[in-house]
């Protein structure tokens, strides 16, 4: 059930983005209340929207002082991120690694 209640919000993400029905930040925010909710996750979207704003956090204000999307620098600027800021490297880690297990939970 929670594997179809995925694969439905992916879809409905595209379907209302693509179609121009929605934008893509009220996309990113409306659906994935919605499909919690209709899943029974009501009381727990309070916890999991804290726990998830701050294992990406750090991420995110390293990217926005140091990181420039182009294809010139966007290698090289991410492994200024990791040499050069301090605890760079740890904090792409955290980042990177507590993805994981919701990836794997979510394959099951």
């Amino acid at each position: 059930m929670l594997t179809f209640l995925g694969f439905a919000m992916v879809i409905t993400f595209m379907f209302l983005i693509m179609t121009k029905r929605l934008s893509a930040l009220i996309a990113l925010i409306l659906i994935p209340i919605i499909f919690a909710l209709f899943g029974g996750f009501g009381p727990k979207i309070g916890p999991m929207m804290l726990e998830g704003i701050t294992k990406l956090a750090p991420t995110g204000v390293m990217l926005m002082f140091y990181y420039v999307p182009s294809v010139d620098r966007a290698y090289t600027d991410i492994q200024t991120l990791e040499t050069n800021v301090r605890f760079g490297m740890l904090i792409s880690a955290y980042a990177e690694y507590s993805s994981h297990p919701s990836a794997c939970l979510g394959l099951r």
